[in-house]
Formats: structure tokens, sequence, C-alpha cells
């Protein structure tokens, strides 16, 4: 019986290995031959520091491009190409009759340079139609102009048309990877094969390409940038070389604290009559960010609706500014903000256009048209717009938000030797004017009136004294008094234990009612509690975007309390 029982599992393991066999030389029958020096870690090429450089003497330009892509030039075109090894059908033959694929290409992009506008290089080669085309505005970084697709059923190309200079035009060709995209139906097989550049790395690749790109003939988008940083605020962004940023000297709306620079009129267009160009980024005295990142600007009509833009691990919100006319005409540009680190940054453009109305004398967009010149005007005057918000974005782009420098800043020194407790508070905590005489006080209401409230904020710092006989949980529920209603905390259970610092603080929201916002945070001690109370006035407390814990008020007394010890 035992000896049946091993001839029985010698002759399964037989079977089993014959099958796994038989499986592999099927799927080795089956998938290509994959040079294995070609498989690499595509997810470390994401930094250009290893890239190659492409230089374009006769156009004067360059871009780094990834090491293991294919760069070929032919005449007017530079193309970028990566393949892998693998015999397939091409999912664009819809006879059906054309013969395999070789290989799978899973990038390829074609660069060149025209001297023509976007609109003269269009209707010159006769094809797409460039009303088509003008109805299709695209910006990506520091580059403007537009983006069509043209393909079917998955199979195609996206173009790109963007406005070097007033005569120079930057054609993208950029095809789908019809293999890897849903349309294929062996996509699912084609993600997994060796070495190929998925299409989330071609995204991102293809980014980096275009990041990199820059004249080397010394016009405006091949000067190169500087870093400009700013520890005080708390921010750092790169710009181009001959931009000149100085602290904010102009008045704007927008922004507190800063710095503002002129743009050149090598980035404008002659016939534009846009003028007096600036950028500026800095800070605003938002308090939180639903004053920061409004949903819709200010009340004026001049302002469109938000956009939100993703930076890193920031979220912008992207103003257009599209009115505010005067006499010498309107202020136009485009606004970015966003809240980090407690703190409101802004980015903005800023031009004044001139009426193209009264520089032809002619009442109407539909009758300017039959005037000479009033179009080219007319299209400069939107090209110099976008060029100047792409100046924008390209600061944004490399916006690095630091925090400003000690969010509790200037800050003094509380020790009281009797109560043996000390810590720090914001220096901004003034006295208040009315005195209060209470044995157990050690802070009496210290006040501070932010310029973006009508009421002042206050903080309070107290010990309340418990006997032996009493219960601490019940004193704090007493000494809880729900401003507006006169009502004591229902249980103990409202009160919420919280670590900060070298202490834990028992936390309750004191204000229930609008406008206000309200906390007291107690540290026990064995004969009685440490009291901080805070009250923020004025907080937005009927938008749907307010968060109670990020009040400016509120983070300043999680940072005072991180600063608390006991000395005895």
């Amino acid at each position: 019986m035992k000896l049946k029982t091993k001839i029985v599992s010698v002759t399964a393991i037989l079977i089993v290995v014959a099958l796994i066999s038989g499986y592999v030389f099927y799927i080795n029958y089956q998938q290509p031959t994959t040079d294995k020096s070609q498989q690499m870690d595509l997810t470390k090429e994401s930094e250009t520091t290893s890239w190659k450089t492409y230089h374009n003497e006769k156009y004067g330009f360059e871009f780094k491009y990834l090491p293991f892509v294919s760069v070929q030039q032919d005449l007017e075109t530079t193309t970028l190409s990566h393949s892998v090894a693998y015999r397939h059908p091409s999912p664009c033959d819809f006879k059906g009759d054309a013969p395999l694929l070789e290989r799978l290409y899973d990038l390829s992009i074609k660069f060149r340079v025209v001297n023509k506008n976007p609109k003269e290089y269009i209707q010159s080669v006769g094809w797409p139609d460039w009303d088509y085309v003008s109805k299709n505005p695209y910006e990506m970084g520091a580059f403007s102009g537009y983006k069509i697709v043209s393909g079917i059923e998955g199979c195609g190309e996206s173009i790109y048309y963007f406005t070097l200079s007033p005569t120079k035009t930057l054609v993208i060709n950029r095809s789908f990877i019809t293999e890897l995209s849903s349309s294929d139906g062996e996509y699912q097989t084609h993600l997994k094969l060796p070495g190929i550049i998925l299409p989330s790395q071609e995204e991102e690749f293809f980014n980096s390409i275009l990041a990199s790109f820059k004249f080397t003939n010394g016009q405006a988008i091949s000067s190169g940038l500087r870093t400009y940083g700013d520890e005080k605020y708390g921010f750092e962004f790169m710009f181009p070389q001959d931009l000149s940023f100085k602290p904010l000297t102009t008045s704007f709306i927008s922004i507190a604290n800063g710095v503002e620079a002129d743009v050149p009129s090598t980035y404008n267009f002659p016939d534009s009559s846009q003028r007096y160009q600036k950028l500026y980024v800095g800070i605003t005295d938002a308090v939180n960010k639903d004053q920061c990142m409004p949903k819709s600007y200010f009340s004026g009509e001049s302002y469109g609706a938000p956009v939100p833009k993703f930076v890193g691990n920031n979220t912008f919100q992207t103003y257009e500014i599209k009115g505010d006319c005067a006499m010498d005409g309107c202020g136009v540009g485009r606004r970015y903000m966003g809240w980090s680190n407690n703190t409101c940054y802004v980015v903005s453009s800023f031009a004044i256009q001139a009426s193209l109305l009264k520089k032809y004398s002619c009442g109407d967009s539909s009758t300017c048209k039959n005037v000479p010149g009033y179009i080219l005007s007319n299209q400069h005057a939107e090209l110099a717009l976008k060029q100047l918000n792409s100046l924008a974005e390209q600061i944004l782009l490399t916006l690095k938000l630091t925090g400003i420098q000690n969010v509790v800043s200037d800050l003094k020194i509380y020790t009281n030797p009797e109560f043996g407790i000390t810590f720090e508070y914001p220096a901004k905590y003034l006295a208040n004017l009315i005195p209060r005489e209470l044995k157990n006080t050690l802070l009496p209401n210290l006040q501070y009136k932010d310029p973006a409230k009508a009421t002042p904020d206050f903080l309070d710092v107290s010990w309340l004294p418990v006997k032996a006989e009493q219960n601490i949980e019940q004193v704090m529920i007493d000494d809880v008094v729900f401003d507006g209603s006169g009502m004591h905390p229902s249980s103990f259970d409202l009160f919420k234990l919280v670590r900060l610092g070298e202490n834990d603080f028992y936390k309750i929201s004191t204000i229930p009612f609008e406008g206000v916002l309200g906390y007291k945070y107690y540290l026990v001690k064995e004969s009685g509690a440490f009291v901080f109370k805070l009250t923020s006035n004025n907080v937005p407390w009927s938008s749907p975007g307010y968060d109670p814990e990020k009040d400016s008020r509120y983070l300043e007394l999680q940072g005072i309390l991180k600063t608390v010890k006991i000395v005895q």
C-alpha cells in the first residue's frame, strides 16, 4: 500500500514537471526574445541630470532627451523615438492586409521650428483649417499656442503649435501609442513587455523634454534661468535671466509682501498695444484658505471664475484678469493663488492693453474687421498676453514653498515661577486696555488686531484650582460656558485628549455659533489645570470649505502649546 502511494506520488510529480516544461516552451515560443540589457528601471529616468542634450545649430535651439531614446535629423524635422522588438499586427491596419510589425514603438515625437507665426504656417501648408486650430488654445509650462488632435479609433497624433516669437513657431507631432491604449485588445499584454515605456512615463518624459527646450542664439526663451529665494516669506522660484526682480514697490491689490519685475518689450508683439508688463510673486494678508482662494474672485465682473492648477503637492486657483478699464486702457493678466504652510502665496502677471477700437476709430469688433491692421493687432494682443501669462506660469511651475520662518513669529517667553510653567507666545499679542484682577490669571486676555478683521482676537492663560474633594472632570465641565447660550458641556466626553509637545491637553470647542471660533485647552496637574483660551473673531463660518482647525489663530495656539514646559 505504501509502495503504491510512492509510485503515484512520483508519477504525479513527473506529470507536473512535464506540464510546466510544456508551458515554458509555449511561452518562449509566443513571447519575443528580449535583450535583458535593454531592460531598465525607467522610474529612475525622470531626473534630467543624466539625459543627453540635442543641439540644432540651424535653428539655434537645444533640448534634453532620454539616453536610451533614438534621435534622427531629417531636413527640417528632429524625431525622438523608442521601441522594443515585438512582432505584432498593426492596430491601425483597418483593411487587414498590412504586414506584421517587427517593433512596438512606445514613444514617437517630432520637432521642427518654422519661421512663421502659427497662423501663417498653417495657412501656408493648407492643413488643418486655421479657424479650427485658433479655437483650441493650449498652454504648457512656458509655452503658449494651440493643440489639436488628428486621428480615429485610437490611431493618430496630437499636434502642437507653440509661439516662440512673433516670427517663429515650434511644431510638435506626438504620435498616439495605440498598442498601449485600451483601443487595442492586447494592450494589457503590451504593457508588460520588458523595456516598454508606459503611457504615464511617456507623458512625464514629454513634459521634461519640453521643459528643457531653449534657444541658444540669445532669444528670450533661451536666456536660461536664475533663482530667487526669499527666506523671510518662505518661497523660491526660477525666472529668465533677462528679468530683474526687486522688492515690491507698485501698489497691487493682491500682494502684501513680495517682489516684482518689469517684463521687457522683447516679450511683446509689435502691434499688440500692450504695455506696463509686470510680474509679481509674494504673499497676501489672507488669514485662511477661503480668503486666499475665493470661489469667485472679489465681486467684480472683470474677473473670471477660478480654475484649479496643480503644482507639486500644492493646489493653486487660476484667476483671469479681464477688465479694470480706464482712459488709457484695460488691465489684463492672470493670477495664481495658493494656500500652503498657513500662508497665502500669489504669482501674477499684469499689463495694460490699449483699446483697439479707439486706436482704429471703429465702433465695434465686427466693424473693425474691415479696418486695415485691426485683425493683426488683435492677434498680436492675444499672443502678447499669452506670452506674459506663460512667464507667470513658468515661475509658478518652479515655485517652492518653504513657509514663513517661525509661524509663531517674534516670540516672547513667559515664565511664572509661582505656578511652575514657561512657554512662548507671539509678541503681537498685546495687553488689553481693560485690566483684569483675577488671582489665578497668568496672561490676562491678550489681544491681537488682525488687519484683515474688524474685531480683535484674544488669548487668555489662567490657572484653574481644584480642591481635594472635587472631581477634576466636573470642575472642567463647570468651567466651560458655551458663549451665546450659557450652557455647560453635557458630559466630559466632549473633551478630546491631544498630545502637543511634551504634554497632554484636554481640548474643547467653546463657541458653537456664527462668526466666532473659540477653544479651551486644559493641562491637568495634581491640584488643578492650566487653561489656554482662544477667541478668533470674524471667521468665515458659513463658507463650505472653512476648516476651523486651519484658522491662523488656532494654528498659532497649537504652536504655543507645543512650547509649554512644567518647571516644577
